[in-house]
């Protein structure tokens, strides 16, 4: 954050983070829930450094993870996805008037709670639909928070 944020003094900061934190269970499983609450301990931190240096921040939920292809089933485990559900439902509590949550995991989610085929580049990573349909619903959110506050 400050290297790379806090110089630029944003008035706005969209934060989506945590599946790589969450991606390395299966490598450390008996440090399940330490690496969960490591995860939203990290996520809070920045949140608080965002408000700090006084900007509105639009945290977004952790995307959901696609179909893991075969040569990555031996390195996932079905405890990556409790893991975001765990720690998406962990962020509306920091939530406040400066500090909105942004839904994309159920933007993207397909009825199985998977990412949908077709946002999916791969497991983790949005194609240019994905983007397309998180940039519209971003979009639409930064509208309101633009009309409904002083921030330009």
């Amino acid at each position: 954050y400050e290297a790379h944020v806090a110089p630029l003094e944003p008035d706005i900061i969209v934060l989506q983070v945590g599946i790589n934190d969450l991606k390395t269970i299966p490598l450390f499983p008996e440090r399940r829930e330490e690496l969960v609450t490591d995860c939203q301990d990290n996520i809070a931190a920045i949140v608080t450094k965002a408000r700090a240096d006084g900007a509105l921040v639009i945290l977004s939920t952790v995307f959901p993870a696609g179909d893991v292809p075969l040569q990555r089933r031996p390195f996932w485990s079905a405890e990556i996805d409790a893991a975001i559900v765990e720690v998406n439902a962990f962020l509306p509590t920091l939530a406040d008037d400066s500090i909105l949550v942004f839904d994309s995991y159920s933007l993207l989610a397909d009825d199985e709670g998977i990412l949908s085929s077709d946002y999916a580049r791969d497991e983790l990573h949005l194609n240019s639909a994905g983007y397309e349909r998180l940039n519209e619903a971003l979009a639409q959110l930064l509208g309101t928070v633009v009309e409904s506050t002083d921030v330009e």
